[in-house]
Formats: structure tokens, C-alpha cells, sequence
């Protein structure tokens, strides 16, 4: 017999903005040297927003921005003390029971962890992008698009997704596709769909 999961996007769904982009500006304020490669970065980003190079390979060059941070853990830690309050509360409101729970998206699996630990939640799973946290270098593909279905189905192959979570239906399609319910998250305002 399968599980039966309730499965999040977290970035824009759980976390209002982009946790990746603003632990970069956040680390930019605490190590400036960090700009010294900042047109690479932001040369990468372009690459990924407008689909023109593998976002695995470009999201790697944009996190190597880590190898400026002396304390990575201190920064995360002081990044979420800063930015807790944007966790939304419509997940909060979910109840404290999130043992059904997984957790799936792009950002660092490190980032997103973290937040959860620091409030108490616990989840079967976080799955993200394997960053190292010192290099910046990634251990597995990017996980977006497809690549969370497969990920989801490397950690459980028959599980079932009971209610999914996502602000962006275009990019989290192949999970809503196999998703009993579907709900859209636009701030704190959830829409059910299916």
C-alpha cells in the first residue's frame, strides 16, 4: 500500500518571495566580496530566466557566491532569524501536524531545512537542490519541473499525492498532473482547483 503525502512547492507557496535570492542578498550585506561576482551571477540568473543554458550548470555558478561566507551555518542561521516572519500563514495555519508533509523545491534542501528545524516542524521530507553549502557545487540536477516528480518517485515510487501546494502552475505542472488535489497559492489566499 502506497503513501499518502500532502506535497508543497515552498518558495512563493510556503515562503513569500524567493528564499534563494534573498539568502543571496542577505549574504551580500554580510560579505561584500561577494559582488566581485556579481556580473557572473547575475549573468547566470539571465541564463536560467530565459531558458538559454542548463539551469543545473548556471545555478551552480550562481551559488559559488558561497565560497565568500566564512560561517555558512551562522549565516543561515541569522538569514532565517531575519526572514522567519515570511514563512506564510496559511502553512502555519495547516495545523501542527505536518507528518504527511514533504516539501519539494528548487532552493538549497539546506536552506529550507533550517527554517523548519529552527520551528519545530517536522516533515518526512525536504527534497531540493543538493548544494553543497561551502562550494556551492550541486550533487544532483536542479529540482524543478520534472525533476521533482522524479525525485518524489526516486524516495517512494507509489506514493500518492493527496493535496499538492504551488504558486506556479506552469513550472509545477508535472506534479499537479499527478496530484489527486491541486491547490494555487497566491500570498496567503489558497484556491483549489481540482
Amino acid at each position: 500500500m502506497s503513501n499518502r503525502y500532502i506535497v508543497y512547492d515552498f518558495d512563493d507557496t510556503i515562503y513569500d518571495g524567493d528564499s534563494s535570492a534573498d539568502f543571496y542578498k542577505f549574504a551580500i550585506k554580510r560579505y561584500p566580496m561577494i559582488l566581485l561576482s556579481l556580473p557572473i551571477h547575475i549573468f547566470s540568473f539571465a541564463m536560467i530566466k530565459f531558458g538559454l543554458a542548463d539551469d543545473t550548470k548556471m545555478k551552480e555558478i550562481f551559488f559559488s557566491f558561497l565560497k565568500y561566507v566564512k560561517d555558512v551555518d551562522l549565516l543561515i542561521s541569522d538569514f532565517w532569524m531575519m526572514n522567519e516572519s515570511k514563512i506564510k500563514s496559511f502553512y502555519d495555519k495547516q495545523g501542527m501536524d505536518h507528518s504527511r508533509d514533504i516539501i519539494i523545491s528548487a532552493s538549497p534542501e539546506f536552506l529550507v531545512e533550517h527554517i523548519l528545524r529552527a520551528k519545530g516542524i517536522i516533515v518526512v521530507k525536504v527534497m531540493g537542490s543538493k548544494i553543497d553549502k561551502i562550494t556551492g557545487k550541486f550533487s544532483s540536477k536542479n529540482c524543478y519541473g520534472k525533476e521533482k516528480v522524479i525525485r518524489l518517485h526516486d524516495y517512494e515510487k507509489d506514493c500518492v499525492i493527496e493535496k499538492f501546494y504551488t504558486d506556479n502552475l506552469r513550472a509545477d505542472k508535472p506534479l499537479a498532473d499527478i496530484a489527486e488535489k491541486v491547490f494555487h497559492v497566491i500570498k496567503n489566499e489558497v484556491i483549489e482547483l481540482t
